[in-house]
């Protein structure tokens, strides 16, 4: 999405999450001022009717007219009446003067009103009640003005026997008050939906020239930003450009002054320095290249003679030792003649020494064939116990000379098995020859074998030095030994 689209929907969501706010706040406000002007307005028209009855019952009493049909109107009651009915068909409020003791069935209260006129009763201090009333299945508002009988009114809601004759005959009730008592209240019911059907229309009034005015500012927006965005979009084009075709010498078409051609200027000028930068690096990538080159080859080189050295140097040797283990072997059997048991030690030593010496060739001419990807395995079935047993005559004798208990174990199950019946030995000859090398005199060594997962396990445990958790990443590194200084104290080369 084009940054122009996201300010414009951006702008859209601010305009619109302020215009919801500030129509919430009028909403609010303009409702309570709603309410209160419709309350003052029933006010006024309580307090007018009010005024009206006062004045016409002074003037009643003043005048000392006769009441009679003709005169009636004067009546505060009766023109109250007439005044509500006029009033109501051109507004649309009902308007009446209720009393629980009324004269006329029209002011007969209703549970609203004889709620409240139990309360002006009650409570003297209460002359006006206002509240929210369902009248008719219709949402009214409701407001009640407190009547109190004044001396005047005497004349018509006092005695029954001195009220005119007139009152007497039309009249039964609604007599024997007290100056100050509580004679009823004007009622004044507002239709609810006659006057919020005003405050509806005023308050979408202003949402839509709300609206209008979000329409109006995006739309000035929308048209000005396009003018604006039209260089970045360029050098959009461009970055975009030079990061698919790996062409730095392409460049940014900047006119103006501002802080976009800035950009534009400033960019081209970081393109000339990364042209000159990446030539730079190719020309040290090819000679680091070249040079490592030729690294590599003088080092395939070296590897290649050091292999066939290793190679060579191992076969010469294995040819004479294996005639001093041979002659040992003569000797040791007695096919010469009889030797005392010194001569014996003597030439078990050389035969043993010699055997040690044959495996290390062994060791370095198998690391040769390694190296040069030319180990083969030759398989065959071989009984575990003879192998393991051939390898334990090799170096008993070395484990004697340490006075180390050397204790085989194989378990029932493990009988013959296919594997590289010389491999396999060289494998214990050097777990053996490294258990007895890194035990103290006096040490033990046990050799266990035993069947687990239909595979064979062999383990070499003893009561040497032991590895710490650091070494056991290299123990299968060459000429490597648990310890590697040059003051070691245990021979060996670190192949086995």
């Amino acid at each position: 999405m084009k940054i122009r689209h996201k300010l414009v929907i951006l702008l859209v969501v601010l305009l619109v999450t302020l215009n919801s706010v500030i129509a919430f706040l009028i909403y609010k406000r303009a409702r309570q001022e709603f309410t209160r002007e419709v309350r003052e307005k029933a006010k006024l028209i309580a307090v007018e009717l009010e005024t009206t009855r006062n004045y016409l019952a002074s003037s009643l009493k003043a005048s000392k007219i006769g009441i009679t049909e003709q005169t009636k109107v004067f009546i505060p009651a009766v023109s109250g009446y007439a005044i509500g009915v006029k009033f109501a068909e051109k507004t649309g409020y009902i308007i009446k003067q209720t009393s629980v003791r009324y004269r006329n069935l029209f002011n007969k209260p209703d549970p609203f009103e004889e709620m409240v006129l139990k309360k002006m009763e009650e409570d003297h201090n209460l002359v006006e009640y206002w509240g929210d009333d369902i009248l008719d299945e219709k949402r009214v508002e409701r407001y009640l003005y407190a009547l109190y009988v004044k001396e005047e009114c005497l004349l018509c809601h006092g005695a029954k026997e001195q009220a005119p004759e007139f009152v007497r005959n039309n009249y039964d009730a609604g007599y024997d008050y007290k100056v100050g008592e509580l004679r009823g209240a004007i009622s004044v019911v507002i239709p609810k939906e006659i006057a919020e059907q005003r405050f509806a229309a005023n308050f979408i009034f202003f949402i839509t020239v709300g609206s209008i005015s979000i329409v109006l500012i995006v739309t000035i927006i929308f048209l000005t930003t396009g003018k604006f965005m039209k260089p970045i979009e360029k050098l959009t084009a461009t970055v975009t450009s030079i990061k698919n075709t790996g062409d730095l010498t392409t460049k940014v078409d900047v006119v103006s002054k501002d802080e976009v051609g800035k950009l534009g200027r400033a960019f081209n000028d970081l393109s000339v320095k990364l042209q000159s930068t990446y030539a730079n690096l190719e020309q040290q990538i090819a000679e680091k290249t070249a040079h490592l080159q030729k690294a590599v080859l003088a080092l395939e080189r070296a590897n290649k003679m050091k292999s066939e050295f290793l190679a060579n140097m191992s076969h010469e040797l294995r040819t004479p030792l294996n005639a001093i283990i041979g002659f040992a072997e003569v000797l040791r059997d007695k096919i010469s003649g009889d030797l005392n048991d010194e001569q014996l030690d003597f030439v078990n030593d050389i035969h043993g020494s010699g055997l040690h010496l044959l495996q290390m060739i062994n060791d370095i001419l198998d690391l040769s064939k390694v190296e040069a990807g030319r180990m083969e395995l030759q398989y065959e079935i071989f009984p575990v116990h003879d192998a393991i047993e051939d390898v334990y005559t090799i170096l008993k004798g070395l484990a004697s000379k340490k006075h180390l208990e050397l204790k085989t174990t194989i378990l029932t199950d493990v009988k013959d098995i296919e594997a590289d019946r010389v491999k396999f030995k060289q494998i214990l000859y050097n777990l053996l020859s490294n258990a007895i090398k890194f035990t103290s005199e006096n040490g033990h060594i046990n050799v266990e074998a035993g069947i687990m997962d239909d595979m064979l396990q062999v383990s070499v445990s003893d009561t040497g030095i032991g590895m710490k958790p650091d070494d056991k990443e290299k123990v299968f590194k060459e000429f490597w030994q648990a310890d590697s200084s040059f003051a070691r104290k245990y021979e060996g080369t670190g192949l086995g």
